[in-house]
């Protein structure tokens, strides 16, 4: 038996296919269509359906994705400040202003506060934020592949079509499954 949470995010993933226009479904499946599941050394970023290159690997802190800084910033759109004075990272845009103090689970986002999971901290000389809640927060889909480690990300649905295996019956025929924003579709 479903769970009412699994329902209601078919419902919403049904309604979305519904206000999105077949041409615009079709557009967006070619977005991620050349993803390669091959589990890598470190996690991979791929955001609109490029690769960002990261000069430290993205990590898993506490069951958190930390990226650095720096490129998911300038990759969003936001210009990059270190505050020194609040020891903190600093996004900006015309409409954001995102503050990740060190080793705080608080971010301030246009002047409001935020608990985060995992704070933002430095590994390798290099400051590490919580990719998940950033991207949600500026508006984008995220999907996490574990057995991939691998990272999609886009402003509109992420389409996908990854390996099943093989039909039970004659001829044995390799097929795909569909997945919308990381939910499997029938």
């Amino acid at each position: 038996m479903k769970s009412m949470k699994s329902r209601i995010v078919s419902f919403v993933l049904i309604l979305g296919m519904l206000a999105t226009p077949l041409a615009a479904l079709d557009q967006n499946s070619d977005l991620f269509s050349n993803i390669d599941y091959t589990k890598g050394k470190e996690i991979r970023v791929i955001l609109e359906g490029n690769q960002l290159d990261f000069d430290v690997a993205p990590r898993i802190i506490n069951g958190r994705v930390l990226v650095p800084m720096r490129k998911i910033f300038e990759a969003f759109g936001l210009s990059v400040t270190w505050d020194v004075a609040l020891r903190a990272a600093r996004g900006k845009n015309a409409t954001m202003d995102i503050i990740f103090p060190i080793g705080s689970t608080k971010v301030e986002i246009n002047g409001a506060q935020f608990e985060l999971d995992v704070p933002a901290q430095i590994v390798n000389g290099s400051t590490m934020l919580p990719l998940r809640f950033l991207s949600e927060y500026m508006g984008y889909n995220i999907v996490w592949n574990s057995d991939a480690q691998l990272i999609l990300l886009s402003k509109e649905l992420i389409i996908e079509w990854r390996y099943g295996g093989f039909e039970p019956v004659e001829p044995f025929k390799e097929y795909e499954i569909n997945y919308i924003n990381g939910y499997k579709t029938n």
